[in-house]
């Protein structure tokens, strides 16, 4: 697949999703529901990936990526009423951690609108 094209597949599979179950759910239902979308799509995918954060050579920490998709882009999940800067901020670190070139970050908002709110986010 092509990076356009996860992308594509990613932000079906969360308009899919959030027509189906709108709002109220923890972030970890809607991972599980994006999880079984993957499947059914055929999109390569891997759930849960820590990966270490390296300061001066040395590991002084993990992040875990809720989705890793086709080897090459983050995809980060929120349930939350809004995205908020920190929620990009911490996206960002993670194009920074892996090289990736993008991440989809994904909000399921609550209370419902009328889709979730989806962020592309470009490495720098």
């Amino acid at each position: 697949m092509t990076l356009d094209e996860c992308q594509k597949a990613v932000v079906a599979a969360a308009r899919k999703i959030y027509a189906t179950l709108p709002e109220g759910y923890a972030e970890s239902v809607y991972e599980k529901a994006m999880a079984v979308e993957f499947r059914k799509e055929e999109v390569p995918y891997a759930i849960e990936n820590n990966v270490e954060v390296l300061y001066e050579g040395e590991c002084v920490g993990t992040q875990r990526l809720d989705f890793v998709i086709d080897g090459r882009m983050a995809v980060e999940l929120k349930a939350a009423a809004s995205l908020a800067k920190s929620h990009i901020a911490q996206t960002r670190a993670y194009l920074k951690t892996t090289a990736f070139e993008r991440a989809v970050l994904i909000n399921f908002p609550s209370p419902a609108k009328e889709e979730p709110q989806i962020e592309v986010i470009e490495s720098e």
